[in-house]
Order: C-alpha cells, then sequence, then structure tokens
C-alpha cells in the first residue's frame, strides 16, 4: 500500500539565476570524475546535486526545489542519462536536456539498469539498488555548488532582501 512517487513537473531553472549552463557544468563534473572512476558508470543520486547539474527544479518533495531521479554518468563517451519521470518533463526542460546531449530513461529502469553495467557511487546510493562497484567514490558537485558565482551570490542577496522584509512585517503586524 505504498504511495506513488511524487510526479511534479519539472522546469528549466533560468541561466540568469544559475550563472552557468548546464552543459559547462555537466562537462566539469565528468572532467572532476573521470581520473577516479573505476567503473564504466558513475551514479549521482543526490537529488539537489541532479537539480543544480541540470538547471533544472522541481517540486516532488514540499519546499525543496528538486524532483525524483537519477543521473548516470558514461565514461566511455562522456554521455549523461536521466533517470526520472519523463512525462513529468515540461517541453522547455526536454529542449534544454537535448541541447545537452542528456538521454532520458524512465526512472523505475534505474535498478535494472544497474544490475547489467559496473557502476560506481557515493556511499549514500539506497540500498535497493544493486550495484557492483569496486568502491564507493564521493560525488565533486558538492564542491563545485560550494563556489557560487555572481548570479547566485545576487540570488542569496535578493532572498535575504525579502525575507527581511517579511519578518519587518510580521514583527510588526505582532505588534
Amino acid at each position: 500500500d505504498r504511495p506513488a512517487l511524487p510526479a511534479a513537473p519539472i522546469v528549466v531553472q533560468p541561466e540568469q539565476w544559475t550563472g552557468r549552463a548546464a552543459a559547462d557544468k555537466l562537462h566539469d563534473a565528468a572532467f572532476r570524475i573521470t581520473p577516479w572512476l573505476k567503473a564504466d558508470c558513475y551514479l549521482f543520486n543526490d537529488l539537489s546535486d541532479i537539480a543544480w547539474l541540470l538547471n533544472l527544479r522541481g517540486s516532488d518533495i514540499a519546499y525543496n526545489p528538486v524532483f525524483v531521479a537519477y543521473l548516470v554518468y558514461f565514461r566511455e563517451d562522456e554521455h549523461f542519462a536521466l533517470f526520472t519521470h519523463t512525462d513529468t518533463l515540461t517541453p522547455e526542460a526536454f529542449d534544454e536536456l537535448r541541447r545537452h546531449n542528456v538521454s532520458l530513461r524512465e526512472y523505475d529502469e534505474i535498478a535494472d539498469f544497474c544490475c547489467h553495467h559496473s557502476v560506481q557511487a557515493a556511499d549514500s546510493v539506497p540500498l535497493s539498488l544493486p550495484l557492483k562497484q569496486p568502491e564507493p567514490l564521493a560525488s565533486p558537485v558538492g564542491q563545485m555548488r560550494a563556489v557560487k558565482n555572481e548570479a547566485e551570490r545576487e540570488g542569496f542577496r535578493q532572498a535575504m532582501l525579502r525575507d527581511g522584509v517579511a519578518m519587518v512585517q510580521f514583527l510588526r503586524w505582532l505588534r
């Protein structure tokens, strides 16, 4: 009686807010992980990392701009595949993935994929995925996300400004 996985629309986060194209982020992630990869593929499973890398956003988890997905990097042809609910992609998101040569697969195909491929991942991957990995390999995306560009810093400033206004309005109402 487990409820179905959420499947809200997946939308493109404009580059004016991300400050960097998804293609650049994907290339940088591949460059950072390839020297350490001992398998044919690398599995990204952190939803916030996937959303950040692809400049996509969703609302599958309340109050978090993420969507249910896995992202796989294929070392041999330096290609990425997104495993998600493909019917929830907006036409713009679909086109954006196509522009960056990210192939699409259905979310429920990931377990079968892991059974038939040599896949390496971080040690935070769900135990339900049957990985044949030599050893866990940490994702480089956390370090990449830690360095903020000007567009991201400006987004923080605007968010803090709106937060400050909301707090003053609340305190005024309370008083």
